[in-house]
């Protein structure tokens, strides 16, 4: 897990391994937009934008619509790290059905390939924390090329399965390369909505089961309940849904908000947190979830860059 940098330089901010896309959100009124989008460009960007350093390492497809999004993510002051990428780029169209965002993805997302060059594999271990949030974790061996990954570069690893039914083909081998991922992670944040997703009926004791798998942490999104912080000796903290002026708009990006705080804590502090430290930025995440939750199509591009000085 967390290791030494090496060669004298110590590593900084928080890289992040994910889906970079063309999102198409389709409005109550039948219009549509076209935004970048993607949870990998979405966590990044709500990293930089609490000011920490952000890179985003995802296949960057070259066609026109490629080229957009890697203009869109420089306009953001991330760091690209481009996979090669033979497909055409990758959409999501997604829509509100009862308050929840439901997604539908292009056949390129279905089929998108993770590959790690040498010079990709050392940009990668440039972040004090590596982070995954939408990846192929039913592909046995595209799990296993970022187990490599994360094993060479030794960097502080969180995991987040962020589960989309509709783009996983094997639920079960989605839950095996999950707990593949766990077993070298330090940090697992999911949702008790990704645990129904994952087809496991008892959360507490998935909670515990991967922890045994060797997780350090189990940060566990409870909706309306708030958070819950879990290691081996018990629950570390717990933090409550904050009272916010105004309704909700939507939940969408509440789960990447969550994330992103958090791993900027990790690349401050690192992951030995004491019981108060992990109550502190337990409540901080739930403070910019429920923000999000206030802002149309949940994108944490809305955030003000100064948003973390003022928290």
């Amino acid at each position: 897990m967390t290791a030494s940098t090496g060669a004298g330089v110590a590593p900084s901010g928080v890289v992040v391994v994910g889906d970079l896309l063309a999102d198409i959100i389709e409005h109550e009124d039948g219009s549509r937009t076209r935004h970048p989008g993607g949870a990998g460009l979405n966590l990044a960007v709500g990293v930089r934008r609490l000011g920490t350093p952000a890179a985003l390492v995802s296949p960057v497809s070259a066609d026109r619509l490629g080229e957009w999004l890697r203009s869109a993510v420089t306009a953001e002051d991330v760091t690209l790290v481009p996979l090669a990428c033979a497909l055409p780029t990758g959409t999501a169209t997604s829509r509100r059905v009862a308050g929840e965002p439901v997604y539908e993805f292009s056949e390129a997302i279905h089929n998108r390939r993770y590959a790690y060059p040498e010079a990709d594999v050392a940009a990668m271990g440039s972040g004090a924390v590596m982070v995954v949030n939408s990846y192929p974790m039913d592909d046995p061996g595209q799990v296993q090329a970022l187990v490599d990954v994360v094993r060479r570069t030794g960097r502080t690893f969180v995991v987040d399965p962020n589960v989309r039914p509709t783009l996983v083909r094997d639920i079960a081998a989605y839950r095996s390369g999950l707990r593949r991922l766990a077993a070298v992670a330090d940090v697992v944040k999911l949702s008790l909505q990704d645990i129904a997703d994952l087809h496991v009926e008892d959360p507490e004791q998935f909670v515990a089961e991967l922890l045994r798998s060797g997780v350090r942490v189990v940060v566990l999104t409870r909706a309306a309940d708030g958070m819950s912080v879990h290691a081996a000796d018990g629950v570390v903290a717990t933090a409550p849904v904050p009272d916010r002026p105004g309704p909700v708009v939507d939940t969408m990006g509440a789960g990447d908000a969550t994330l992103a705080r958090l791993v900027c804590g990790f690349a401050e502090d690192g992951v030995d947190l004491d019981a108060t430290r992990w109550r502190d930025l337990a409540r901080e995440a739930m403070d910019l979830a429920a923000d999000i939750c206030r802002i149309s199509g949940g994108n944490l591009a809305a955030l003000r860059p100064t948003e973390r000085k003022e928290r």
